[in-house]
């Protein structure tokens, strides 16, 4: 049975299905996306940080954290910010490092440690109501988590400033390392497809639908980044050594080819309201 793309609303069909969701794919704008099969609500383990997002979390993408820095500052120096999805705190650290002058804020379920001249907000993004609008709203690696799109970008828009900077970064489904977990599913080693679209990832955006649900929640595109993520912070499952590190050798020439081609595995749009 179709569904509507969350994006463009154009009746979907199913591509794939794994054990844990359907996956369908939008033919207006090529947008991808789950139907779980069991209801959940994204949240975070006792070993989200420590085990399961270990390199992730401990290798932090300083190079995109300086390139958003750099935006925000030459947009308004004295930039109130509010990261939507903090995590940890890695990126809202990094703005105090930089000494970024307005005031820092980052919502996440999951509660952090007060760090003075940081405002952690532990609630869920959708019911809160904020008393303030803030002059940059960045989100990283959070949009592909929810399934209200729609909904997350009205309350985006809502909490930004007017002529105020929206920040968003996700997956790119265009990328190659996409393109070839889906071709290795067609072999029947769905296993790439399966650590890709599981069902932690509801959204699966490519170039051309980011930019689409942006613009129609009244943003406007200025800039999109084309990128990976440090090598280091692969997280790459429990592989023997030698296999592990010929499989993170496989994906350093994924990242170099997707590089070149702008093919990369993640996107990074800059808009303005």
């Amino acid at each position: 049975m179709p569904l509507a793309c969350p994006v463009c609303n154009t009746a979907s069909n199913i591509e794939f299905q794994t054990w844990e969701a359907d996956i369908y794919r939008c033919p207006a704008c090529q947008h991808c996306f789950s139907d779980v099969k069991e209801t959940h609500r994204e949240g975070y383990s006792n070993d989200y940080f420590s085990e399961a997002h270990k390199n992730w979390f401990e290798n932090p993408n300083y190079r995109l954290f300086e390139k958003i820095c750099r935006i925000i500052m030459r947009h308004n120096p004295n930039s109130s910010v509010l990261d939507v999805g903090c995590g940890n705190g890695d990126f809202l650290r990094y703005l105090k490092k930089k000494k970024l002058g307005g005031r820092l804020t980052g919502i996440d379920l999951h509660e952090n440690a007060p760090i003075e001249g940081i405002e952690f907000i532990d609630n869920d993004f959708f019911t809160i109501d904020f008393d303030r609008q803030f002059d940059a709203v960045v989100s990283l690696a959070t949009i592909e988590h929810i399934n209200n799109i729609v909904g997350f970008m009205q309350k985006t828009w809502g909490v930004c400033k007017p002529g105020g900077l929206v920040i968003l970064m996700t997956v790119n489904d265009g990328g190659i390392i996409y393109a070839l977990s889906r071709f290795f599913h067609r072999l029947n080693y769905p296993q790439i497809y399966n650590r890709l679209y599981s069902s932690h990832h509801l959204n699966h955006f490519n170039i051309f639908s980011l930019k689409k649900l942006i613009e129609l929640s009244g943003l406007t595109v200025i800039k999109t980044m084309r990128h990976n993520y440090p090598l280091r912070a692969v997280d790459m499952g429990e592989f023997s050594f030698p296999l592990h590190h010929i499989l993170l050798s496989g994906v350093a020439i994924i990242f170099l080819i997707s590089k070149i081609t702008g093919r990369t595995y993640l996107q990074t749009v800059v808009s303005r309201k």
